[in-house]
């Protein structure tokens, strides 16, 4: 409606403003988003593989991930709220302001997210792999 889903030089500039308003506020929730994501399966892993409270490694690793994807998206989203002063100039180019870079943040979080969900996916198949079950069942 607003220009998402054609071609760029086909997107009304009436259009473009509210475009890059909608853009801005995905861009913004999808790192909450991801956490609230990634933090139902940890604490699933951490109910699961940490009977009793016990901390041993595995507790110990999967406290880690859950800190760090929160200080990290924390990290993240700062920026990427005050990409331009005055705010305005997100959806407005032409008014008189400064606005940072954000293409190495987005590298970062890239980055940052494939080693945690990497890391995350190893952790469980090592955990389900000693489970006393026969490879069948696990």
């Amino acid at each position: 409606r607003y220009g998402s889903g054609v071609h760029q030089y086909d997107v009304r500039l009436s259009n473009f403003s509210i475009f890059l308003q909608y853009a801005n506020v995905l861009e913004v929730l999808y790192n909450p988003l991801i956490f609230l994501t990634k933090l139902p399966i940890l604490l699933q892993c951490q109910r699961i593989f940490c009977p009793h409270r016990t901390i041993g490694w595995t507790c110990k690793i999967i406290l880690f991930f859950v800190l760090l994807n929160l200080l990290f998206y924390i990290a993240v989203i700062i920026p990427q709220i005050m990409t331009c002063n005055p705010r305005k100039k997100i959806w407005h180019p032409l008014i008189p302001g400064k606005c940072l870079d954000l293409s190495l943040l987005l590298i970062a979080r890239a980055v940052v997210n494939i080693v945690s969900d990497f890391s995350i996916l190893v952790l469980l198949m090592v955990k389900v792999w000693q489970l006393q079950l026969s490879t069948f069942k696990k």
